[in-house]
């Protein structure tokens, strides 16, 4: 793993670019790149071949899973009356932590994240999703899930 900002532009050039492309969006634009990025997500997921429907949300995030080949995992929780999208395993984070930027808030890139992963669900249940970021954790992404 790269020690240095040096070093992940050396190692994983790609990487340094989604990380500080992201960082940049936020320190120039705002929160007001955040609603862009999200629309953008949304947007994308609609160029996915999604095969199979789901009527149950633990159906929908399952086929949601094997879609994304075990680079983010999704799970659902409750609280309160919420339910919220938990990612422990996600890359985004992996990469703002490697780069040593953000501070725990969640950052443009993980918008348009949280905008794709709600188009996935919505294609595969037939009904309105929407997904808030909410943080940014050293264990875990959290997004307020929203059923419509």
């Amino acid at each position: 793993m790269p020690a240095t900002i040096e070093g992940l532009a050396k190692e994983e050039p790609l990487a340094f670019m989604v990380a500080f492309v992201s960082e940049a969006l936020r320190r120039e634009w705002g929160d007001a790149i955040n609603t862009v990025m999200y629309i953008s997500g949304k947007d994308a997921a609609r160029e996915i071949h999604v095969s199979e429907s789901s009527e149950s949300l633990e159906g929908a995030v399952e086929k949601l899973n094997s879609l994304l080949g075990g680079h983010w995992r999704m799970e659902v929780e409750e609280r309160e009356g919420k339910r919220y999208a938990v990612f422990k395993q996600c890359r985004l984070r992996e990469l703002y932590r490697k780069a040593g930027i953000g501070d725990g808030k969640p950052l443009p890139f993980c918008f348009f994240h949280a905008g794709f992963i709600a188009g996935i669900l919505e294609r595969t249940l037939g009904r309105r999703v929407d997904l808030k970021p909410i943080s940014r954790g050293d264990d875990a992404c959290i997004e307020e899930l929203i059923l419509g």
